[in-house]
């Protein structure tokens, strides 16, 4: 999207950002759509990159988003970076750990988050105790960030039927 000669996308992109409360610190497109998902609904926005830490300080996990005030942890899981048996291995042994310290560990897929995702908001509202109504008549997605997997530099390329950026600024 952001290129030179392209005048006022980055001020458009900080306003968007700053009006669905996203703050680019996300790490794959799957984050972005779920921040894109969240943002619609009228559920507080979880934390991105959470940071588990133990009594001691000591690093557990770190997390796609997290509700620390609920002790809840939320992982994206696509079956790209998520299937392989070291990384399925992995993500068990980070869950088991944060259970054991009290935390509930939620995980979505890529389905569930772009053709489910009334599901999801479903689930994340019974946590928040919020009501999950959309407050937009379809969900925005923005997506800035460059790909870091198989090389490739540019805009991150979509992977479902909705459009790339579809929002109503209210």
């Amino acid at each position: 999207m952001a290129k030179p000669g392209r005048n006022g996308v980055g001020t458009i992109r900080q306003l968007i950002e700053e009006r669905i409360g996203c703050d680019g610190v996300t790490e794959s497109h799957l984050e972005d759509e779920f921040r894109a998902l969240v943002a619609t609904s009228s559920i507080p926005m979880p934390q991105p990159q959470y940071v588990l830490r133990d009594a001691r300080d000591e690093f557990v996990c770190r997390s796609d988003f997290a509700y620390p005030d609920r002790r809840a942890l939320i992982e994206l899981d696509s079956e790209a970076y998520h299937m392989d048996p070291r990384s399925f291995r992995a993500d068990r042994v980070k869950q088991n750990r944060a259970h054991s310290l009290g935390w509930t560990v939620y995980r979505f897929t890529w389905h569930q988050v772009i053709y489910e995702p009334d599901t999801v908001l479903r689930t994340l509202a019974l946590k928040t105790q919020q009501s999950p109504s959309r407050r937009f008549s379809t969900p925005c997605s923005i997506s800035h960030y460059p790909l870091r997997s198989k090389g490739f530099d540019g805009p991150a390329l979509r992977h479902s039927s909705r459009p790339l950026v579809s929002f109503r600024i209210l």
